[in-house]
């Protein structure tokens, strides 16, 4: 599921999960379901996938990750047991245009770092798809960080 979430992404992003589980009362048979919520994740800090590489490296994470003990340590107390482990959902909190870039003076930047998804290397002018030949980096990340630099707003800004 997690690679095919990965391929229908147009940008980089962040990922984390959590899980849906039924508890059932030790005592009275009752049974609770709960719901996977980002109240309950099981990563303290979501997982970057920007390439294949993150990709791998968060499906090794979560390979790791024993669900059973997760659900454990989510119940109310021991009067519950884990029923059944029922799904799980992934959540995606995608990451816009993180902005990095450096003009030809410096060096162009390396390829890898221009094709990342999440990123925008800022390196070429947008009107004129040129590489940036001055030193103004900074003030185009600035300008980006503000709201401006979206497609033909050079001229408006």
């Amino acid at each position: 599921m997690l690679r095919a979430i990965f391929h229908s992404q147009k940008k980089c992003v962040e990922i984390n999960l959590s899980f849906g589980f039924i508890l059932s009362n030790v005592k009275t048979g009752e049974k609770r379901y709960y719901y996977p919520s980002q109240n309950g994740l099981v990563f303290d800090q979501p997982l970057v996938v920007a390439d294949k590489a993150d990709l791998e490296r968060v499906l090794r994470r979560v390979g790791e990750t024993d669900c059973l003990e997760y659900v454990r340590q989510q119940k109310a107390n021991s009067k519950r047991r884990i029923a059944l482990l029922a799904n799980v959902a992934f959540h995606l909190y995608p990451l816009t245009d993180r902005t990095i870039g450096r003009g030809k003076i410096a060096g162009q930047l390396p390829k890898w770092l221009v094709e990342n998804r999440g990123l925008d290397a800022l390196e070429k002018d947008q009107n004129t798809g040129k590489l940036n030949a001055d030193h103004l980096c900074y003030f185009r990340c600035l300008a980006r960080h503000q709201g401006c630099g979206l497609k033909n707003s050079a001229r408006e800004t």
